[in-house]
Parts: C-alpha cells; sequence; structure tokens
C-alpha cells in the first residue's frame, strides 16, 4: 500500500508582502523555511525508514520547502511544472 502526503508550501515572500500567490515565483521566508523543517520532521517521525519519493511543482517556493523534507530522507526532489496550482 502507498501512503501520499500532499504538503503545501509554508509562508513565502508573497504572503508576507499581500500579492496572491498564483504562479508568482516567490521564496520561502526565514519562517518558511523554519515550518518546512518543522514538516520534514513530523514527516519522518510518521514515515520512518521506509521509501520516500518527493514531487515538487517548478515554483522556487515549492521547490524549496519539497528540497528541505527530500533532505529529511536522502532522496532528490523531482519538479515538474504540471504540478502548479490551477
Amino acid at each position: 500500500m502507498r501512503h501520499i502526503y500532499l504538503v503545501t508550501h509554508p509562508e513565502a515572500q508573497h504572503h508576507v508582502d499581500g500579492i496572491v500567490g498564483g504562479w508568482h515565483d516567490s521564496e520561502l521566508t526565514a519562517r518558511g523555511h523554519h515550518q518546512a523543517e518543522s514538516i520534514a520532521e513530523v514527516l519522518a517521525s510518521r514515515i520512518g525508514s521506509r521509501p520516500v519519493e518527493v514531487y515538487s511543482s517548478d515554483l522556487r517556493r515549492a521547490s524549496q520547502a519539497a528540497e528541505q523534507i527530500a533532505r529529511r530522507f536522502s532522496v532528490e526532489v523531482r519538479t515538474d511544472a504540471r504540478l502548479r496550482e490551477r
């Protein structure tokens, strides 16, 4: 059985600036990076040593969060523009 964990990106600069995200390509804030690390810790506690694949949209805020999660599991992130919000 496969488990799928869907994670939305944490705080990004466009949130702080009051800009609607969409395809606006902003980066995570310092707080967002901290939140991404917390997300990675929770996922690691739930998943343990089982194999993991990490996919992300190609936008910076999503891929930055995915990179932090992927590092926790020692895997690469697979980015795909089709994963952008619609």
